[in-house]
């Protein structure tokens, strides 16, 4: 996967150390959280970085499997689902 999608985060305290800037950008609502289950997930992302085609997204899903279960992965897999079903088929080439 790449960071633009769902990535574990490896340190529990980072909103902690992220302190002002990382709150900044929760409150734009540029990125969603889940720190109980060690998420960080950055909506938007998909959007500026679609992937080259549909073999790409499936690859993810090995990785994507390794999430815990919670509703920001279930958020997560909707929206990335509806990207690759509203990209047009060119925007995968």
């Amino acid at each position: 996967m790449t960071t633009g999608e769902v990535v574990r985060v490896a340190k529990p305290g980072l909103h902690e150390a992220g302190g002002r800037c990382f709150q900044e950008i929760e409150a734009q609502a540029m990125v969603k959280t889940d720190f109980e289950n060690h998420l960080i997930w950055i909506p938007q992302a998909i959007g500026y970085n679609l992937p080259a085609n549909p073999n790409v997204v499936k690859s993810w899903r090995k990785e994507f499997l390794l999430l815990s279960e919670c509703q920001l992965k279930a958020e997560a897999e909707s929206a990335i689902y509806r990207s690759g079903r509203t990209a047009s088929p060119m925007q995968w080439l």
